[in-house]
């Protein structure tokens, strides 16, 4: 009864450390510590703000997108489920975060599967307009090292993928 009712908790544990030995088995605990000891932990602080505001930005957008869907979800079960999709695309492949974060939502908010994943879509859709957009700019300044069409073809993209999302509501 102990090991069924813990058998999550004891899975999970049993492959961090495994995932753990694995990542750390070459690792010089000497130069880890130095290398430590180096560190600046002032960027801590900072750092772990950015993550928590990234999350909360996330988790809104999220939300907002599953508005009809989830109505009542609180925007803190939107951030775990961001946080967990996150930590499962540190240290799985192929981003597979996005599909547990995904599962987890039709499950834990009640959503339909299917939503949940093209709420995922869309979010990557905006996500990859942004980043074009963002180097589209950057390419057509002076000296980018970009050759200028590269960043044209780029702010057109963004504009082609922002008008689809635009688009999507009539849909």
């Amino acid at each position: 009864r102990f090991f069924s009712r813990h058998a999550p908790i004891l899975l999970g544990a049993a492959m961090s450390a495994l995932l753990m030995w694995l990542a750390l088995r070459h690792v010089s605990l000497a130069e880890a510590v130095h290398a430590a000891a180096g560190a600046r932990l002032g960027w801590l602080i900072p750092m772990i703000a950015v993550l928590l505001a990234d999350l909360a930005i996330r988790a809104l957008r999220w939300r907002l997108l599953l508005k009809e869907s989830a109505p009542h979800a609180p925007l803190g079960r939107f951030f775990r489920l961001e946080a967990i999709g996150l930590a499962v695309n540190n240290v799985v492949f192929l981003r597979i975060g996005e599909l547990v974060r995904a599962y987890l939502a039709a499950r834990e908010l009640g959503v339909p599967v299917l939503t949940a994943f093209a709420s995922i879509v869309v979010e990557r859709t905006m996500d990859l307009a942004a980043l074009l957009a963002v180097f589209g700019w950057a390419a057509t300044r002076e000296g980018s090292g970009v050759p200028e069409p590269y960043g044209v073809l780029a702010l057109m993209a963004s504009a082609w993928l922002a008008v689809f999302l635009a688009a999507l509501p009539a849909c």
